[in-house]
């Protein structure tokens, strides 16, 4: 067995978090660690349960446990701190010591994850070849969003993916750029003075680049923005709103509750404007799962970083763009999940547009719809 295939259960073990018998060990992953490929432990801060202890720390992983005397683990003071061995099945477990200390480091075999805990990935057979694309297109989102953080604290970032949400079908750029000119600590300080408020923004909405309003459906139109910040600002700070926001995917819910939690904080009891099921999960797709798989990154959270693509993965598609209704892509409908469109857009720009349909992942069988 190969080490990758070690990283691929460890990681399958951690997203289940169910509890297993090895080598005389009782072993449950909370957190996977962050996965560290060069020089050193495989994974780092990782979080487990053995035999019924809690231990975080490095994690090494070998075929069998003579590896690790024979990568000379034992006389390397970077793999001084690892907790826990990892091995194939069938390899001794006697566990492996390091000449800086005298503990002994336990050694335990990763068995296969039995299919009936259910979480491997589930890509459809027909549409599976949309998985590729849609995970590179979500790697773009990091990349940009990884950059930004660099720059703007997450809660800043959050906000003006929040405006350019609203301003999909026709002005998302266009929101975008009157989020960094109307900053939120400005709306904070109005927030209790609601006709200045209202007014501020009614003013940045036109003092902006153009704005499309001809042939809009009403859940587009600019106004309809204004209004849905009136009600948040109603109901919360900006701060309280993002922590609320933010608290619900931490939780780690299935997707059926975390869009109902969502929903219930950007819709609050009352509210005369609210906000559709097509552009919240628009914003959790596009904007907010990729900011959290940041955190995830930041925090060490391999766990949390496996729900989240898992969450991507399930996430459903309440409206597809109308673009993909059209050949070729109508060859893949229907879609009934949000990645499966993210796909054949990722797909579109970067292969229909300039015309490299010999070097698209998805090969020849929408072409030649």
């Amino acid at each position: 067995m190969q080490e990758d295939q070690l990283y691929q259960r460890w990681w399958q073990w951690a997203r289940a978090g169910r509890a297993f018998q090895a080598g005389g060990h009782r072993l449950r992953l909370l957190d996977s660690g962050r996965f560290s490929p060069g020089e050193g432990p495989d994974f780092r801060h990782a979080c487990f349960e053995l035999d019924g202890v809690r231990h975080t720390g490095a994690v090494e992983m070998h075929g069998t446990e003579a590896g690790w005397y024979r990568h000379g683990h034992h006389l390397d003071n970077r793999y001084a701190d690892v907790a826990l061995h990892v091995v194939e099945p069938g390899s001794a477990c006697k566990g492996v010591r390091h000449e800086a200390h005298a503990r002994l480091i336990p050694t335990v075999p990763l068995p296969p994850l039995p299919e009936a805990f259910g979480v491997a990935c589930r890509a459809p057979d027909p549409l599976s070849a949309l998985t590729g694309p849609a995970l590179r297109r979500l790697a773009f989102r990091r990349l940009a969003l990884r950059k930004a953080l660099a720059d703007h604290p997450p809660v800043t970032l959050f906000y003006e993916k929040l405006w350019r949400t609203l301003g999909y079908g026709g002005n998302a750029a266009a929101f975008e750029y009157i989020a960094r000119r109307v900053p939120w600590s400005v709306l904070q300080a109005l927030r209790h003075r609601p006709p200045q408020l209202q007014n501020h923004l009614e003013q940045a909405l036109g003092s902006g680049p153009p704005l499309q309003t001809g042939g809009m459906r009403p859940a587009s139109r600019p106004g309809r923005a204004v209004a849905l910040w009136m009600v948040w600002f109603r109901a919360y700070g900006l701060p309280e709103f993002y922590n609320r926001v933010m608290a619900l995917p931490r939780r780690r819910l299935a997707v059926r509750p975390l869009l109902k939690g969502l929903s219930a904080v950007f819709n609050p009891p009352g509210a005369a404007t609210r906000l559709g099921r097509a552009r919240l999960i628009e914003f959790l797709g596009n904007h907010l799962l990729p900011l959290e798989l940041e955190h995830a990154r930041e925090t060490g959270s391999g766990g949390y970083e496996a729900y989240l693509y898992d969450l991507y993965l399930n996430l459903p598609l309440s409206q597809a763009y109308g673009v993909l209704n059209r050949p070729p892509f109508d060859a893949y409908r229907p879609l009934r999940f949000f990645y499966r469109a993210q796909a054949l857009l990722h797909v579109r720009r970067l292969y229909c547009r300039p015309g490299l349909c010999a070097a698209c992942p998805l090969g020849h069988r929408a072409v030649s719809q």
